[in-house]
């Protein structure tokens, strides 16, 4: 693997960026600097991999095992910003449950010129798929100054939209590259921290799903086509608004050990505000952090309530 600066074109300014190359194998680039804190787009070239066509996406959900694949409603409304139309969110986010899990090969057969979404699951068990999912994540962890050995979960995802629709307000445990395949996306990410991110973390570390009760206030929007990504960090609340074509974005995720023990900040904070108190997010100081990390492992150890950090849906 070698690395080399180069001039890219993103949304109209010239960016230096590092460039990351190995014979035979896909190329993400990214902006000169980063943070992970911070939304910014990449571009990559998987749109022409022979694995991401449209008969191989078809012949991957064919060959996922049973029930690989969440159906998800989504607001048709023409507002498409994330809560005007979308019941997920105006009739209270939080207590979303998802759809049941599917067969990917039908349930993406049946979604073919529809309004509606169709996330497949853990495509990095995927022999084929997988593998090029994962050294993707692999070869991105120099750049981002992310050691190995702090990384706990590794994983990988396919969105896929018939038409025009837009996701509900949410937030995810991982750090996330959406990466467009085909069709177009306007992605809206929430500044970080942001009270409605806040709970909504706080439930989905305690088995919810992660989303919002509201549309945060602040935040950037970003026009995402083919050929195109961005990365979305941890505690970022964001929607996605797909185009009027199909859509197919790649998500591959990643989480760490410090991810891991936020969660159970969050969890502990979720107890709290059960009992009608306002807690503090994490980081607010350290020594809090630690008493709410040890009383959560407490009660698990002892009475084994409270989900792991992985233990939860998508």
């Amino acid at each position: 693997m070698t690395t080399r600066a180069c001039t890219l074109l993103n949304r109209g300014h010239s960016v230096l960026a590092p460039t990351h190359e190995d014979e035979g194998r896909t190329v993400i680039r990214l902006p000169s600097k980063t943070s992970l804190d911070e939304s910014f787009m990449v571009t990559h070239e998987l749109g022409s991999h022979p694995l991401f066509t449209v008969e191989a996406v078809r012949d991957l959900a064919r060959r996922l095992p049973a029930g690989s694949a969440e159906p998800s409603p989504t607001d048709t409304s023409a507002s498409g910003d994330g809560a005007s139309g979308n019941a997920l969110v105006a009739a209270g986010g939080l207590g979303y449950e998802p759809a049941p899990m599917v067969d990917a090969g039908p349930a993406l057969a049946a979604l073919e010129g529809r309004r509606e979404s169709l996330y497949l699951h853990n495509i990095e068990r995927d022999a084929q798929v997988g593998s090029v999912a994962l050294d993707l994540l692999g070869r991105l962890y120099p750049a981002l100054g992310v050691a190995p050995a702090d990384v706990t979960t590794e994983e990988a995802y396919l969105f896929l939209t018939g038409g025009p629709a837009t996701t509900s307000t949410h937030v995810d445990h991982e750090l996330n590259f959406l990466l467009v395949l085909r069709g177009h996306k306007r992605v809206f990410v929430a500044d970080v921290p942001s009270p409605e991110a806040e709970v909504a973390l706080e439930m989905m570390y305690s088995g919810g799903y992660g989303t919002c009760a509201a549309v945060p206030e602040q935040g950037r929007e970003f026009e995402v086509g083919p050929g195109e990504g961005i990365f979305i960090p941890p505690r970022a609340a964001h929607y996605v608004v797909n185009g009027d074509e199909p859509c197919a974005a790649l998500s591959i995720v990643f989480g760490t050990a410090a991810l891991d023990r936020e969660s159970e900040i969050y969890r502990a904070n979720a107890l709290l505000r059960r009992v009608g108190l306002t807690p503090e997010p994490p980081g607010a100081g350290p020594v809090r952090d630690r008493m709410k990390v040890g009383s959560v492992r407490t009660l698990r150890a002892a009475r084994r309530i409270l989900p792991g950090p992985h233990d939860r849906s998508k």
